[in-house]
This record gives structure tokens, C-alpha cells and sequence, in this order.
């Protein structure tokens, strides 16, 4: 084995292309790594640009050609980062690889509302630890039975004017009866758009309905209603009917209350109800408005003072549906 000495110089193999390439390199500009590198390999007759390899850039001005492999300047460190993005798949420059790094747009602030609050008391969240007890001994006392059906067909208003027509529909469908028109495709089935029988739904948009027009669109639309407003009934008359609808799976009750009187924000609202808990006394309301608030509990006395409420000088009510 042959020993260098420690006297001999060592060969440099970049030397022969850094004497031609010191003859050809116009003083008034330097050369960038990428240029550098194609002049290289021009003059060699060989490619040394090959991909997935780090190429040593090379000085930046003729007055100091020598290899670097560290960036030492900013250039040379953007080089380097938009040389690793695409390496690992990740350019995001999208155009020039030397330009600086792009910052991300601030997003536009979040407008509107996601949600309320429930207010508790008066009532309580249906999916709450207190709610699901309620629940389960609702169901063990039989007062729950119309609940599956309603929440099988239970769907959120799709317009902030809709609750009645909404209400209409889940109970419609809980019914099991036949709309006699399609909804889509070759399915019949009901839907808020396909209750406009009696008012057009472009003023229900605008004004909702009222007790008398949700009534009249329950009748038109195959169920038999009984109609009833609070100054034709009593609080105990209004519990009677929620037990024994609550107890039977081909009736069902719709409420027409004032949110405010539940502490809720708001104005009048249509909404099925669910269930009844018979020791508590309270009511499970499957509210349509599912943006704003979840199912929820209240207690009857209070579901009946939100009724008692005047809707252009008449009192509120509830009805109920059968088949």
C-alpha cells in the first residue's frame, strides 16, 4: 500500500473547471449554484445536475471560486429549502424556487353563531348525564313510545322560517302516511318543500305559518288534526293529552310556544313532542332548530305559559296528529 507523503499536495478535481470557467465568467455578473453547475457540465460533456444528489454550490462572483457546502447567504439558504420541499414532495413556491418564503393569508374572522347556550333552568339538555336519566325512566314508565318513531324521522329546518313546516313533516312520515306525490326520484316521501298546498313557500320564507295554516296543511295533507288552543283548554287537559300520546305510537303532539317565556332567544316556534316524564312532570321537546338548541326537557307548566302567548291577537295552542 502506497503512503502519501505528507509533503505532496493534494489533487484538486475540481481545478481544470475552475481554470476554464474563470476565462469565460463575465466580471459584471455573478453566477448563480444552478448556472454554475449547467456551465460545469457543458464544458465537461457530462450532466452534473443529477437528480437527488446535493451538487456543491459554487462561489457567487469571481473573486472567490471555491465550493461551499453550507449557505452563506440567504439565496443560498432558500436554495437549500426549495431543494428539501422538493425532495419530500412539498414545494409550495408554486413558481421561482429562489423567491422568498411565502407567508399564509390571515383567515377572515368567523361571522354568525354556532350554537346558543341552553338555558338551564327552565330546562335541561336531552344528551346531559340529568337528561338521559330522565330518559331512561321515561321509558321504563311507558311515556316514551311515540319518541322512535318521531327521532327516525326527525330532520333540522332548513330555513330559519321553516320550524312548522319542518314539525309537520317528521310527523308526517312518523304516521307512515303516504304523501301520494314524489319527492325524489321514484321515493314519496315528505318533505318541507312539498308543503305548499295552502301558502306558497315563498311567503312561508318570509312569515313562517301560523297555528290555523299549520293545521290546515296537517288536514290537506292526509292527517286527522285536533286543534286546540290554550283558551280552549286547560293545563291539566293539555297533560292528559301529552300522557296519553306520549303512551301510543300512532299519535303525536306539536306545541306552538314562544321561546321567550323558556328563556330562550326567539320569537314563536313549532316543535313535536317527544316524551313525558311522568315524576318530574316535564316534556321532551325535539326541537327542529337544531342549530340553535338540542332536544330538551322542560317542565309541562312552563311548555303551557310558553303556549298561552298571543300570535295576532289569538292565544297558542297545540294539536294533535293521528292517522
Amino acid at each position: 500500500m502506497l503512503l502519501r507523503s505528507p509533503s505532496t499536495p493534494i489533487l484538486n478535481p475540481w481545478k481544470p473547471y475552475f481554470t476554464l470557467i474563470l476565462h469565460q465568467i463575465p466580471k459584471s455578473r455573478p453566477l448563480i449554484g444552478v448556472q454554475w453547475i449547467n456551465m460545469m457540465g457543458a464544458l465537461s460533456g457530462s450532466d452534473l445536475s443529477v437528480v437527488g444528489k446535493r451538487i456543491p454550490r459554487m462561489a457567487r462572483s469571481v473573486g472567490s471560486c471555491f465550493g461551499s457546502w453550507d449557505g452563506d447567504n440567504e439565496e443560498d439558504r432558500a436554495e437549500t429549502r426549495v431543494h428539501d420541499r422538493e425532495q419530500a414532495g412539498t414545494d409550495s413556491f408554486g413558481g421561482n424556487p429562489f423567491s422568498p418564503p411565502q407567508s399564509h393569508p390571515t383567515p377572515p374572522p368567523v361571522t354568525g353563531f354556532y350554537r346558543r347556550v341552553l338555558p338551564s333552568p327552565p330546562a335541561i339538555d336531552f344528551t346531559s348525564f340529568d337528561g338521559q336519566c330522565l330518559l331512561e325512566e321515561a321509558l321504563g314508565d311507558g311515556t316514551m313510545k311515540g319518541f322512535c318513531k318521531l327521532i327516525s324521522c326527525h330532520q333540522t329546518q332548513s330555513e330559519l322560517t321553516y320550524c312548522g313546516l319542518t314539525t309537520l313533516a317528521i310527523v308526517l312520515n312518523a304516521l307512515s302516511i303516504d304523501p301520494g306525490r314524489k319527492w325524489k326520484g321514484p321515493w314519496r316521501w315528505f318533505d318541507e318543500t312539498m308543503l305548499d298546498c295552502c301558502e306558497l313557500l315563498a311567503k312561508i320564507k318570509t312569515n313562517g305559518i301560523t297555528f290555523d295554516e299549520a293545521a290546515n296543511l296537517a288536514r290537506c295533507n292526509g292527517a286527522k288534526v285536533k286543534a286546540i288552543r290554550t283558551n280552549e283548554s286547560t293545563v291539566d287537559d293539555f297533560r292528559k293529552h301529552v300522557i296519553s300520546c306520549s303512551s301510543s305510537n300512532d299519535r303525536h303532539v306539536i306545541a306552538s310556544y314562544h321561546r321567550e317565556v323558556l328563556k330562550q332567544t326567539g320569537a314563536g316556534h313549532f316543535s313535536p313532542i317527544g316524551g313525558y316524564h311522568a315524576g318530574k312532570d316535564m316534556v321532551l321537546i325535539l326541537d327542529v332548530a337544531r342549530f340553535k338548541y338540542p332536544f330538551h326537557w322542560v317542565p309541562l307548566t312552563l311548555l303551557w305559559d310558553a303556549m298561552n302567548t298571543l300570535a295576532i291577537r289569538l292565544p297558542r295552542g297545540y294539536m294533535i296528529l293521528s292517522k
